[in-house]
């Protein structure tokens, strides 16, 4: 039995993110695939001589962990890093030069890269992701899965309550409160189109960032679970994801195999998905006058049951499940070991 550890200083078991989503779907399928993998925040695990393959994520590792690879003092394992994204690409888009944590995360992202035999990105543009390929390190690609939540679950009652039977109010998934996300600009067009006899209500998960929209505007959901996330997929007309910078967005492949319209900014792995998955439609930039643009093309598109249940059939076909992805991983490593 081939045995597997992803190590992270982030919590990898019980957190919110897509990085810890993500850790945590590898885990349940490569356990489907027969293999044993464990989830781990101890830098002391990382060089415990019982692994077979040693994974990390993006800038979540210490380089007290990463040191004995970089010196090639290592173990027997093979050592995968995983690319959601980079810290430098996230300063550049934003603006955030200030931002001396990003320097050290860039610093940690490349110690994790050189100390690699295999790097896996959820997004082929990533610079760092170029470089591997010319360092002639193993590489792959895989999108994210969809498939995080197998089953609908029941939304809390006043949850319930503010979605209604029309399917007429947008989605929003994540934290608001990171200016990355443009929060601030959703807000704006939400109040535009309200102006101009056009309301559209937001349901904000968990409704982090959105404390200054005018009352009735946006309606914050606090925390709901994959499987209640899901329900709400299924009851609104659409995902908003107006962002400045994004790796892989678990919120958007869930909203696109809904069947739901996706309105997302160009970044991330939303070039790659532009042309081959069906209801995205692509905002020229997060400003909210792109955003109204972009909200009043996807009023057009078609909501009834069938249209949205042959889009969801569709983009669930084109889009890898995690079991794809871990198979990904799997294959990647056995490519390293053919070397």
């Amino acid at each position: 039995m081939t045995r597997w550890l992803q190590w992270s200083t982030a919590d990898l078991a019980n957190g919110p993110g897509g990085v810890e989503v993500h850790a945590r779907m590898l885990q349940r399928e490569l356990r489907a695939l027969g293999m044993e993998c464990e989830l781990s925040r101890d830098p002391r695990d990382a060089e415990r001589p019982e692994w077979d393959v040693v994974v990390t994520h993006g800038s979540t590792v210490t380089y007290q962990a990463m040191l004995p690879a970089l010196l090639k003092r290592r173990s027997q394992a093979v050592r995968v890093f995983t690319l959601h994204g980079t810290a430098l690409g996230r300063m550049r888009a934003c603006g955030e030069w200030a931002w001396l944590g990003g320097y050290a995360a860039a610093g940690r992202e490349w110690a994790s890269l050189l100390a690699s035999d295999v790097v896996v990105t959820v997004n082929a543009n990533l610079d760092l992701f170029r470089f591997a390929e010319r360092n002639g390190q193993v590489t792959a690609f895989s999108s994210n899965g969809w498939d995080a939540a197998p089953s609908i679950e029941g939304l809390p009652a006043r949850v319930d309550a503010a979605l209604g039977d029309q399917k007429s109010a947008w989605a929003f998934i994540g934290r608001g409160d990171d200016s990355v996300k443009g929060a601030s600009n959703i807000v704006s067009a939400l109040k535009f189109l309200d102006s101009s006899g056009s309301p559209a209500k937001l349901i904000a998960v968990p409704g982090s960032g959105f404390s200054t929209a005018p009352d009735g505007l946006v309606f914050a959901t606090d925390k709901l679970s994959p499987g209640q996330v899901k329900a709400l997929l299924a009851r609104v007309r659409g995902l908003l994801l107006p962002s400045y910078y994004e790796g892989n967005s678990l919120a958007m492949l869930e909203a696109l195999t809904s069947g739901i319209a996706v309105v997302a900014t160009r970044v991330g792995a939303v070039p790659w998905l532009e042309g081959r998955v069906q209801g995205l439609i692509v905002c020229r930039s997060p400003s909210a006058e792109d955003l109204v643009f972009a909200i009043r093309q996807a009023d057009g598109m078609a909501q009834d049951d069938a249209s949205r249940s042959a889009r969801a059939l569709a983009n669930q076909k084109m889009l890898p499940t995690w079991k794809r992805v871990a198979q990904t991983y799997v294959d990647a490593v056995q490519r390293f070991k053919l070397r």
